[in-house]
C-alpha cells in the first residue's frame, strides 16, 4: 500500500523538498447539526415573551450556537481542503540553474560594487543582469533584501524569456512576497517555465493539480507533470509519481513501476525513497521481482535531467553572482 509513504503539507518557503514521513491522513468530522434559522426565530419569538433575564439567557444561547456552528464549519472547510493532498513538499525555492561560465557560487558579498555594476547593466535591458539582480535583492546580497525590488526584476527578465526568472515570479506571487499574493498568475508563470522543460515548475504544477490549489483536483494531470520532472531529475517528483502509481491514483496502478521510481528516489539519496522500495521488493515474488528490476531499468533509462536554460544576455555575466538558492 502507498499509504508508508504519506503527504506532508505545503511548508510556508522551504529551502529544499522535504522527504515524505509516515502518518495517517486526516479524516473530515461529522458535524452535529445546530440551531436553524427556523429554531432562531422561535428563540426570539419566545425570547419576546420570556421575562428580562430568561429572554437575556436564550439569546446567549442562540449567539453561543451560532459561534460553534461557525467554528466547526470554518474546522470541516479546513481539514477537507487538506485531506487527499498528495504533495511531499512544494518546490518553491527561488531559481536554481547553474550559474554562466565564469560565474562563482561565492554570492555577491557585502561590497555594493558588484551591486551597482549590475544595476547599470539592468536599467541598460540586459536580461542576465535584471535576473541577477532580482537574484541579490532576493537573497539580500550586497543590498538589503527587497521582494518588492526582487518582483520588479525578476517580471522584466521573465518577460525577455529568462526561464528561471519566470519560476521565480511564479514562487513570489504563490507566497505573496514582494507583490500581492495570486495563485492564478503563479500558474501562470510556472505554466511558462514548465513548458520549457523547467523541472521545479513541473513540479509545483503538478503540486497544484494533486490539491487543487488554484486549479480543480486533477489527479491525471497531476501524474503527468510528476513524470516529466521526474523524467528531468527532480527527487520530490519520483517520490510523488510513485506514490501515485502505487495507489492507482490518476494513473495505472502498478507495484513495479512503483517500486522503479522509488528506487530512483533512493539512487539519488532519498532515504524515505529506498525504504520504500525494499519494503516492496519484500512483498514481489521472485518473478515479480524481476519485473520489477526491469522496470527500473527502464525508469533509470528514461531520466534525462533537463540542461540548464540559457539566459539571454548581450554582454558576459558579472563575475561573483550566483544565481538564487533559498529565500530564507
Amino acid at each position: 500500500s502507498g499509504d508508508a509513504v504519506a503527504p506532508l503539507p505545503r511548508p510556508p518557503l522551504p529551502s529544499l523538498p522535504a522527504s515524505p514521513r509516515a502518518s495517517q491522513r486526516p479524516t473530515a468530522p461529522t458535524l452535529r447539526p445546530v440551531g436553524s434559522t427556523v429554531r432562531m426565530h422561535a428563540v426570539r419569538r419566545a425570547s419576546r415573551r420570556a421575562k428580562p433575564g430568561r429572554a437575556w439567557r436564550l439569546t446567549a444561547v442562540a449567539a453561543c450556537s451560532l459561534a460553534v456552528a461557525f467554528a466547526g464549519y470554518r474546522a470541516y472547510r479546513h481539514i477537507a481542503r487538506s485531506s487527499g493532498a498528495i504533495a511531499v513538499a512544494s518546490a518553491s525555492r527561488l531559481a536554481d540553474p547553474p550559474p554562466p561560465a565564469g560565474v562563482t557560487a561565492a554570492g555577491i558579498g557585502p561590497g555594493g560594487g558588484a551591486v551597482a555594476a549590475l544595476l547599470a547593466r539592468a536599467k541598460a535591458g540586459v536580461p542576465d543582469a535584471e535576473y541577477r539582480l532580482a537574484v541579490s535583492f532576493a537573497r539580500g546580497d550586497g543590498v538589503p533584501r527587497d521582494y518588492a525590488a526582487a518582483a520588479t526584476w525578476f517580471r522584466e527578465a521573465a518577460g525577455k524569456g529568462v526561464i528561471a526568472a519566470q519560476y521565480d515570479l511564479g514562487v513570489l506571487y504563490e507566497y505573496g512576497l514582494g507583490l500581492p499574493q495570486d495563485i492564478g498568475q503563479a500558474l501562470t508563470w510556472y505554466r511558462s517555465a514548465a513548458a520549457q522543460r523547467y523541472p521545479a515548475a513541473e513540479y509545483n504544477l503538478a503540486l497544484s493539480y494533486a490539491d487543487g490549489h488554484g486549479t480543480s483536483q486533477d489527479l491525471v494531470a497531476a501524474a503527468q507533470w510528476y513524470r516529466l520532472a521526474a523524467e528531468h531529475g527532480f527527487v520530490p517528483a519520483m517520490i510523488n509519481l510513485a506514490i501515485l502509481t502505487e495507489r492507482g491514483d490518476g494513473t495505472v496502478r502498478s507495484p513495479a513501476t512503483a517500486y522503479a521510481w522509488y528506487r530512483a528516489a533512493a539512487l539519488r539519496g532519498d532515504e524515505a525513497g529506498r525504504r520504500r522500495a525494499d519494503e516492496l521488493l519484500r512483498q514481489f515474488s521472485a518473478e515479480d521481482r524481476k519485473a520489477a528490476e526491469a522496470e527500473a531499468a527502464g525508469v533509470a533509462a528514461s531520466i534525462r535531467p533537463a540542461d540548464a536554460p540559457p539566459t539571454p544576455a548581450s554582454s558576459p555575466p558579472a563575475a561573483g553572482v550566483a544565481p538564487l538558492q533559498d529565500p530564507g
